[in-house]
């Protein structure tokens, strides 16, 4: 059982990034983009912010702290998406940003 969960300033930076994902895979994938590749994304993005975030903290790698962070980070993803980018319109903005 983890008991002791401390947020770094690495853990810090990979939550304020896990906000953003949901922007980035809306001007990654467009409006055209299925869902489940959008799905993908996240989860892929998440899973690299937390290995980015672990080397960035210099701790020893844990399998069950990086499945837990990297679930956690999609969570966030898909709450900010959800409750806030998508209300806000700024999705649908993200969306037409980029190469057309």
């Amino acid at each position: 059982m983890i008991t002791n969960y401390d947020v770094s300033a690495a853990g810090m930076v990979a939550i304020l990034i896990q906000i953003v994902i949901p922007l980035v895979v809306s001007v990654i994938t467009k409006t055209s983009g299925h869902v489940r590749v959008k799905a993908i994304a996240v989860i892929v993005l998440s899973g690299v912010t937390e290995l980015l975030t672990i080397y960035a903290s210099s701790d020893t790698f844990d399998w069950k702290h990086y499945l837990l962070n990297t679930l956690v980070g999609i969570v966030i993803s898909v709450v900010s998406y959800v409750g806030f980018w998508k209300p806000t319109g700024a999705s649908g903005v993200a969306d037409n940003l980029g190469p057309q």
